[in-house]
């Protein structure tokens, strides 16, 4: 039972990559957020690069397959390429005002996460620059790791023919 275990584990775990963080060095106002304008991929691209690279040489037929991909944006660092901030411009995130005490339905706990990711003081809650800028940093995070998830969906599409399976009912 052993070696049929262990033997089961090479296969399912034979490809699994550990990527640790982003050791970025950009920062606005001294927080990790801003465009990430260097030479290498970014771990999230690098992940779906490689994910939807092993799905195009994979074949349905050989075996199957069980694809656990795992993404850690939009979780801060919010670190993500300018044409993502771009989608974002400051002037459209409109905030009418800020409560003075806003941040108090929010969990001591989450407050605390963030504070460690991203530096801020309870006073820049209320300041509408540096919220808009926390807000454009967070929406371009999302809408990047979209389009890491949107490049392994796409490959799988192909590989397991799923829109012409759609189109054929």
């Amino acid at each position: 039972h052993t070696g049929a275990t262990q033997a089961a584990n090479e296969v399912m775990f034979d490809d699994y990559q550990y990527m640790g963080n982003d050791a970025l060095d950009v920062t606005t106002d001294g927080r990790p957020i801003g465009p990430y304008t260097g030479p290498d991929q970014l771990r999230d691209e690098v992940r779906a690069d490689h994910v939807a690279s092993f799905l195009a040489e994979y074949r349905p037929e050989d075996r199957p397959l069980m694809l656990s991909v795992g993404f850690a944006k939009p979780h801060v660092d919010w670190v993500v390429p300018q044409e993502y901030f771009d989608l974002y411009p400051l002037d459209d995130i409109v905030l009418d005002g800020i409560a003075p005490n806003d941040t108090d339905d929010i969990a001591a706990y989450i407050l605390d996460t963030l504070g460690e990711h991203v530096p801020w003081t309870p006073e820049d809650a209320t300041d509408i620059p540096t919220v808009k800028l926390l807000i454009q940093a967070y929406l371009a995070s999302i809408s990047f790791v979209d389009a890491q998830i949107g490049k392994v969906l796409d490959e799988h599409l192909k590989v397991f023919h799923i829109e012409t399976a759609l189109n054929n009912r």
